[in-house]
């Protein structure tokens, strides 16, 4: 998105008639696209199948030990292994986690849910988070027209992990690089802990850590059918992990290790 910026509590004199975004911090625009042809191994994007995208906002970092714990108990095991410890993603969150963390962030910040369970937008209504496999659980909604915090699908993914624009520009083996090291944090290099966001190369939207550090939940937009995780993270060794085209399968009601999350926003 292009057009003038202006600061919070910013005085602007109108001369004719102007069309006002607003603008989250931390949050990187991504235009959509219509992708038709076979792209650098893709299983998603594979000239088989047409995939559109529509427009939406990216987190550029994965969720925080910090903003989870804001919002309730913080599961990471993760809390004094690196740095500033609110400052490493939150890791140990299983789906059902981070669906509860999606609705409870966007309804502390006024927006409308995207998430249901049981007809409800409510997390408090939701009961406590199952440890085991939920029929209602595993059959909840997101609606895609809300305003409200998000996980990307499998699809928004791969396409901000490997730089959005069309998927014109250069495919790289990881997320801003086809060197491992420069952009993602595995076994290989992480002493087996997480480390602090953002301190590894960005990829070209300014997405940090879309290989690496934790594994992300993605949103499957069918219903009681299984989700994936992406990126890669801190236990795993980079290949193939940590690849862009790499999406596995993820137990919903585990809160395993390496899973974090980022949370995206429909572009309205």
């Amino acid at each position: 998105m292009t057009g003038t910026s202006y600061d919070d509590g910013a005085t602007i004199t109108l001369n004719s008639n102007i069309t006002l975004y607003a603008k989250w911090t931390d949050f990187v625009f991504v235009k959509g696209a219509t992708i038709e042809g076979q792209i650098a191994d893709s299983a998603l994007f594979n000239g088989k199948n047409t995939i559109t995208i529509n427009d939406f906002y990216i987190c550029n970092h994965e969720v925080t030990q910090a903003e989870y714990e804001a919002l309730g108990a913080l599961p990471s095991e993760m809390a004094d292994t690196d740095g500033v410890s609110g400052n490493n993603p939150v890791n140990k969150v299983s789906l059902y986690d981070a669906l509860v963390y999606c609705n409870k962030r966007l309804v502390k910040e006024g927006y409308t849910p995207c998430y249901s369970i049981k007809g409800s937008t409510n997390p408090e209504s939701w009961g406590t988070v199952p440890t085991s496999k939920d029929s209602d659980w595993d059959a909840a909604i997101c609606d895609f027209t809300a305003n409200g915090y998000r996980l990307p699908t499998e699809s928004e993914w791969e396409y901000a992990a490997r730089g959005g624009n069309g998927l014109t520009g250069t495919q790289y083996l990881y997320a801003g690089s086809n060197t491992v090291n420069d952009v993602a944090w595995h076994s290989g290099n992480s002493g087996y802990k997480t480390h602090e966001v953002k301190t590894k190369q960005s990829n070209t939207l300014g997405l940090y850590d879309m290989s690496g550090n934790v594994y992300e939940w993605c949103w499957n937009e069918n219903a009681n059918a299984a989700h994936f995780v992406s990126g890669g993270c801190w236990t795993m060794n980079y290949d193939p992990a940590c690849k862009v085209f790499r999406h596995i399968t993820s137990t919903s009601y585990a809160q395993n290790p390496g899973n974090g999350l980022r949370v995206v926003r429909t572009a309205e």
